[in-house]
């Protein structure tokens, strides 16, 4: 079921579509990925797949996105995907995809799709961005870094968007 050439670098899971059967989020990236740190080649695009749970315990492929994880030098010095938080988070019926760095720079960007039984698709639900920046306040107890940005996009629910369709947009 996963494409070749392709291993995992990320895995949820939660019953997705609320059917009492475990569903599955997972990150691969190409196995060619590691050998290009040794050239200037750009790093290739990383395959986000849902895996939903069928009645007979096989899965299909119920989602796919090759844009919402990012790529290994989309993060500057650092692997936005794999050198953040938990990289993939799932519960009920939502989803969220976490990059992010704290090497030189310091952000996150959270893309999150949710289940929509109606229309039985993954759709877009938020995407929140925030970075920090150095605190200036040489007071002892303040915080080394201050927030310098919050944005949040949320889903216009008169124009879902799914999954496959969905692009960040820089």
């Amino acid at each position: 079921m996963l494409p070749a050439g392709q291993t995992v670098i990320g895995l949820a899971e939660a019953d997705l579509t609320a059917d009492g059967r475990p569903d599955y989020v997972v990150a691969l990236r190409a196995a060619a990925e590691d050998a290009r740190k040794t050239s200037s080649d750009p790093a290739p695009a990383r395959t986000l797949l849902v895996l939903v749970a069928t009645a007979d315990g096989g899965f299909v492929i119920a989602g796919r996105n090759t844009r919402v994880i990012f790529k290994a030098d989309e993060g500057g010095q650092c692997d936005p995907f794999l050198d953040g938080e938990q990289g993939l988070v799932a519960k009920g019926a939502y989803f969220t995809v976490q990059n992010g760095v704290a090497c030189g720079q310091h952000w996150t960007d959270y893309i999150t799709f949710r289940y929509d039984r109606t229309r039985r698709a993954f759709l877009f639900h938020k995407r929140v961005i925030e970075a920090w920046e150095l605190n200036t306040d040489d007071t002892p107890d303040a915080d080394a870094l201050r927030l310098s940005e919050h944005k949040e996009i949320k889903a216009d629910p008169r124009k879902p968007i799914a999954l496959s369709a969905y692009t960040p947009a820089p």
